[in-house]
């Protein structure tokens, strides 16, 4: 007898992935007098990236038929607002007084869905507000100075995140500066990736927080120089 039997095997793959940025910026200012000059800004923004994997497969043989299908839909958007008011402030002819106050909102939207059943879903919310200053000082002809800090109030925490900074420039002459800075930063958007068994390595925006997300934290040590040649700039860090 003929135990022979014909086997036949289809699959198909469809894989997309659809991102982008908006954005939108307001600003006002005024100077109120030769010394101190004002200036409102009003912007948001948002970031989305839709991901869909979608697979299908079709076995047939004598007597047997197989069909599977593996869909997998990701959603992730971020939506922020922020409101700030700067001043600059000339004290005299050697030292200049910048500050302000910031406040931004962060919505965050997060979902995943598998064969049309939603494996994991948030919306996260938090605020973030700000006050900053810098003093930038002329210490000699050739030296100046800038430093200041940066309070971040963190709304979900309820903690404050200060960022101080310090820079330094030193003209050898018209055409050669140094420059050296350091500072502390912190990022309370930030990326998580993870494996995914069926996608391999995947990622998304979340807020950080104390219980899910970490807050970012890092110190920047730079050095740097600049050259002028004619037309061009060189810039060098």
């Amino acid at each position: 007898s003929d135990l022979s039997n014909e086997i036949s095997f289809k699959e198909t793959l469809s894989e997309s992935t659809v991102w982008g940025n908006n954005g939108v910026s307001l600003r006002w200012g005024r100077q109120w007098n030769e010394k101190f000059y004002t200036n409102l800004k009003l912007s948001g923004s948002n970031f989305f990236r839709n991901y869909d994997f979608e697979y299908q497969y079709q076995l047939d043989s004598t007597g047997f038929s197989q069909i599977g299908n593996i869909d997998f839909i990701q959603e992730n958007r971020v939506d922020d607002s922020n409101l700030a008011i700067d001043h600059e402030w000339l004290i005299s002819q050697k030292v200049t007084l910048e500050f302000g106050i910031s406040g931004m909102e962060y919505r965050i939207h997060y979902k995943t869905s598998a064969n049309g059943q939603v494996a994991e879903e948030s919306n996260d919310k938090g605020n973030i507000g700000s006050l900053y200053t810098t003093a930038k000082i002329s210490l000699t002809k050739k030296l100046n100075a800038s430093f200041g800090i940066r309070s971040n109030h963190h709304e979900i925490n309820q903690e404050w995140y200060n960022e101080p900074r310090l820079g330094l420039t030193y003209k050898i002459n018209n055409r050669f500066n140094l420059k050296s800075a350091v500072g502390r930063y912190y990022q309370f958007v930030n990326q998580v990736q993870y494996d995914d068994p069926y996608n391999g390595i995947q990622n998304f925006w979340a807020f950080s927080n104390k219980d899910g997300v970490p807050i970012v934290e890092s110190n920047h040590y730079i050095l740097g120089a600049t050259y002028r040649a004619g037309d061009f700039l060189f810039d060098i860090e």
